[in-house]
């Protein structure tokens, strides 16, 4: 919404353009820090100049606020380590996820294809607001690359359908060696992201791509026909005659550790030690009757992955704040809930765990205790 919004204001000539540009971004740094970097990356890539007095007044009217909130409570060190340490190296590297290897991969691939065309064709309209609008395209595939499942993918082709739109005004006359060579070189372009799956090298390529399609401004229909071409056949034809025939594909893993296969050991693509594995297994097997029904308490949400047991309640992560209308609820729905096993985590329970945590400790026992790595989880039921 808010780039949307950002990319309406860039196209606008009006007084106070670049302040508002300066606000938008600023918001847009404060909702999604990684969407922030993105814009800014693509605003360099093209106008290559500092921004204006303007530009930093209205970013400053956002986040001057946030500053001097996070001063008062001294919290801006925590603040800048989670969001540039954790947000962006560590949670990438540990929420990694291969792309599947079925027909999501073929997917993938064809979607870079048309999204690299297309964004690079349009990088070579001489424009400069829309050769912006081209970057942040281009750059949010990045989101496709760390934890590759089909959610992250839909969201990286979040501005797609611009591209298409963009696409349309391109139709005409080509010259055809052009259109082969540009297809080839953006299959092979394509590939070599899919099959390495570096956010960083990706980063990369795209930025050099679009710094050096806006020089070629008289292929822009070779390039967007190019797209749409060798994305059709990489799809519809690659795909179809490997999933048809069974054919081998490439699927080894380079050094990057989310290149690899999913390990046996995995929830939902992460893996796991063994030893968590085999404890699951153990609460698992103690698990019985008709429709059971599992509520994990108050965080360790991701087994839900491992048990595909029906959940009693909408609310899933209970270790943040909690109003008195959510945990009653929760309570309630606990209570209305027949075969209703619940697998507590008690240190963290009676860290967190409020009302919730009470109505447990009065209404049900414990059936199980199981080692869990330096503590115990419990596998409860309702009491007799």
């Amino acid at each position: 919404m808010l780039i949307a919004a950002f990319f309406l204001v860039l196209l606008s000539r009006f007084p106070a353009r670049q302040f508002i540009l300066g606000l938008f971004l600023g918001l847009i740094f404060l909702f999604r820090f990684e969407a922030g970097i993105i814009v800014t990356l693509s605003l360099l890539l093209v106008y290559r100049t500092l921004p204006t007095r303007q530009n930093i007044f209205g970013f400053l009217v956002v986040w001057l606020p946030v500053i001097f909130n996070l001063l008062i409570y001294d919290t801006l060190f925590n603040f800048l380590y989670d969001t540039i340490v954790l947000g962006l190296i560590t949670q990438p590297r540990a929420m990694g996820q291969a792309i599947p290897g079925n027909a999501l991969w073929y997917v993938f691939l064809s979607s870079l294809i048309a999204v690299l065309g297309f964004a690079l064709s349009l990088a070579a309209n001489p424009d400069k607001s829309l050769r912006v609008i081209a970057g942040i395209s281009l750059l949010s595939y990045v989101s496709a690359l760390g934890r590759s499942d089909e959610g992250h993918l839909w969201y990286a082709l979040l501005w797609f359908p611009l591209l298409v739109s963009y696409s349309f005004t391109q139709l005409g006359r080509v010259r055809l060696i052009p259109t082969i060579i540009i297809g080839v070189v953006l299959f092979l372009t394509s590939y070599l992201i899919i099959i390495v799956k570096s956010p960083s090298l990706f980063l990369f390529i795209a930025a050099l791509s679009l710094v050096v399609a806006s020089r070629f401004t008289r292929f822009s229909r070779e390039i967007a026909l190019a797209g749409v071409v060798t994305s059709f056949l990489v799809f519809h034809s690659f795909a179809y005659f490997t999933l048809r025939f069974q054919l081998p594909r490439y699927t080894g893993s380079l050094a990057h550790p989310w290149t690899q296969t999913p390990a046996p050991d995995s929830i939902a693509g992460l893996d796991f030690p063994p030893t968590t594995i085999s404890t699951l297994s153990q609460i698992q097997s103690a698990i019985t009757g008709t429709n059971p029904s599992l509520f994990i308490f108050p965080e360790n949400t991701i087994y839900y992955e491992y048990f595909t047991l029906p959940r009693p309640t909408r609310y899933l992560y209970l270790t943040g704040e909690r109003t008195t209308r959510t945990e009653n609820e929760i309570i309630r729905n606990l209570k209305t809930t027949p075969n209703l096993y619940i697998l507590v985590f008690p240190d963290k329970a009676a860290q967190r765990g409020g009302d919730i945590w009470s109505w447990i400790q009065s209404h049900t026992k414990i059936i199980s205790t199981t080692p869990y790595q330096s503590t115990t989880v419990e596998l409860r039921r309702f009491s007799d």
